[in-house]
């Protein structure tokens, strides 16, 4: 019986991607899961709790995302 490298063909002509670009991609969709469970949060608040706070309906997303202007 011969022995076979059990290291897969693809992985020899190049190699394989960068931990860091896994991380950074999975960091971008966490951050992304946080930001729209944030927006949906605020826009549960009614329109009352919203006026309180300085914002409108429709500026909830932008206020969330980019927090507040000076």
């Amino acid at each position: 019986m011969s022995f076979m490298s059990v290291t897969p063909a693809w992985t020899l002509d190049k190699p394989a991607p960068k931990a860091s670009v896994l991380r950074r991609l999975f960091g971008a969709v966490a951050y992304e899961i946080r930001m729209r469970r944030a927006i949906r949060h605020v826009n549960s608040l009614d329109d009352r709790t919203l006026v309180d706070i300085g914002l409108l309906q429709g500026s909830v997303e932008d206020a969330v995302r980019r927090g507040r202007r000076r």
